[in-house]
């Protein structure tokens, strides 16, 4: 039975890298065939670069704006003012922003797109407000709410990405970040409805998920019980 060099987990036979860290195999004894996981590699990369942005944006373009002109059109000719085709065509565009979002930039920058697309957000909400009969929710409900959403969200994204978190601690970070956001939207709700910030169902989904949190940065530290389900899962 091998072992990988870096993390110490158990290897199957002819495993070319370790399937926890990812680190290259090099076992005489079983030696793998780097030409067939260099090609595998390179066809890969191929099909990721000869995807074309460009005709994706033109696609998704065409394809949400036809329901939407079409909309407005009937409800123009049938009715005298725009109404319903208010709604659909503001659904149609927030689609078409998160469709795209991710591909308006050369490099994809989760930062940018996740902000556009909370600006976005942000709009279509201040949209159904202005429209509907019901008014002054907008300020101290959905503003406050996607704005923690998207700091939380931002946060995970820009640890992930600088690698400031290790495999389970990014799954203790999205439990806390789960209760936190709950207890937030409880806060904000309640405080809005009863003018006072009074927690209540939120305190059940935050206990659960502190729990699942801590079992996690548990497991991180004891890595070898990580390695040995792994393996078994693996086999």
């Amino acid at each position: 039975m091998s072992y990988c060099v870096n993390c110490g987990v158990k290897l199957k036979n002819h495993s070319g890298s370790c399937p926890l860290c990812g680190t290259e195999v090099i076992n005489p004894a079983n030696p793998v065939n780097h030409a067939v996981q260099n090609k595998t590699l390179r066809q890969r990369e191929t099909a990721e670069d000869s995807f074309d942005k460009t005709l994706w944006i033109k696609l998704v373009s065409i394809i949400l704006a036809a329901p939407a002109l079409l909309s407005i059109t009937i409800n123009g000719v049938f009715g005298n003012t725009l109404t319903w085709s208010l709604y659909t065509a503001a659904s149609l565009w927030i689609a078409w922003v998160w469709l795209i979002s991710p591909f308006l930039f050369q490099r994809n920058i989760a930062q940018r797109w996740i902000i556009i697309d909370a600006i976005a957000l942000l709009g279509f909400l201040y949209l159904i407000e202005h429209l509907s009969a019901s008014h002054g929710w907008f300020f101290p409900l959905a503003l406050p709410i996607t704005f923690f959403f998207t700091v939380l969200l931002l946060t995970l994204v820009i640890l992930i990405r600088k690698k400031a978190l290790r495999e389970l601690h990014i799954a203790a970070s999205l439990f806390t970040a789960v209760g936190l956001f709950c207890i937030f939207v409880n806060g904000v709700i309640n405080l809005y409805k009863l003018q006072v910030f009074h927690l209540d169902w939120s305190l059940l989904i935050l206990i659960p998920c502190i729990a699942f949190a801590l079992i996690a940065v548990v497991l991180q530290r004891r890595r070898w019980i990580v390695d040995e389900l792994i393996f078994w899962f693996l086999v």
